[in-house]
């Protein structure tokens, strides 16, 4: 798969998550307000009407309040355990309205047992409703995280691929345009990054006047580079016989060496002072910088 592939689809996948992420925290709120609407419709309501039987059976007047907190509590049957005391209810209750004392401390009973019926069943419905709340807090801290290690893969690829390439690319050019003529883009790349850097070391070979280099060669040269730049702390040339610099350590052209004239002057058979020569083959060479610094 390409760079630019790659990159669309990390760039898909973390809006696909953005929007996963967006439709659970919809349909989290979404739970949470019928669950709340659900206490208030199943137990609520119940207790009002249990509120509403005591104050009429205290009042001498209270017969019809009475009936009609009775007919809405019975409609509003949420728990099994409500059934039998409304029964007992039913039973009792124009006695009870007519002050018999036995029939007012039944009806009394089971209001009670009535309002803590409902109570109980108003915290089993927040305790449900917490659950849900904690579950969807979690799903979401876990979507996030999956969010955030998938961004630092995408920007990892991004920055390995992309901002990396460009960044050695804009180094070497403004290290050649300050003078140093023989630096090139030894970092390995893959893909378009190692065509990009290809084709920058051949337009500067093309300003340097050297012969142009056959891209077969590109390779070569950056691995030979990149042996002198990890192998040798000093500055260090490699040139032929003939007088040319083949390759310049970063040492060599962080210290500004002249490299051309060492080149000429190895070829001579007169080495400047201060440089060890190394014969690699017939005809290319290796000179290493010993005096002091």
């Amino acid at each position: 798969m390409s760079f630019t592939q790659e990159t669309r689809v990390g760039l898909w996948a973390l809006l696909g998550l953005q929007l996963v992420t967006s439709m659970t925290a919809i349909l989290l709120l979404g739970r949470m307000g019928p669950a709340i609407e659900r206490i208030i419709v199943d137990n609520v309501y119940s207790t009002e009407a249990v509120e509403d039987m005591l104050v009429a059976l205290s009042r001498p007047d209270g017969h019809d309040a009475f009936i009609d907190a009775y007919t809405r509590a019975r409609g509003n049957v949420t728990e099994p355990a409500e059934e039998p005391l409304l029964d007992t209810i039913e039973r009792w209750d124009e006695a009870a309205l007519a002050g018999d004392p036995t029939a007012r401390a039944e009806v009394l009973e089971a209001l009670q047992e009535l309002a803590a019926v409902n109570r109980a069943s108003i915290v089993t419905a927040d305790e449900r409703a917490s659950r849900l709340s904690l579950a969807g807090a979690w799903a979401m801290v876990l979507m996030g995280l999956v969010g955030f290690l998938a961004s630092v893969g995408v920007w990892r690829r991004v920055d390995g691929r992309l901002l990396v390439p460009i960044q050695q690319v804009a180094h070497v050019v403004r290290q050649v345009r300050s003078g140093q003529h023989r630096r090139r883009c030894t970092v390995e790349l893959d893909g378009s990054a190692a065509m990009l850097a290809d084709d920058v070391n051949w337009l500067i070979d093309q300003l340097d006047g050297s012969a142009p280099t056959p891209r077969a060669e590109l390779p070569v040269r950056r691995a030979l580079l990149a042996v002198l730049d990890r192998s040798v702390a000093v500055p260090a040339i490699v040139g032929t016989g003939g007088g040319e610099v083949l390759a310049s350590n970063t040492a060599a052209l962080e210290a500004t060496v002249p490299a051309r004239s060492v080149a000429r002057a190895i070829g001579a058979d007169a080495p400047p002072p201060g440089w060890e020569v190394e014969a690699l083959t017939d005809t290319v060479w290796l000179a290493r910088w010993t005096a002091p610094a």
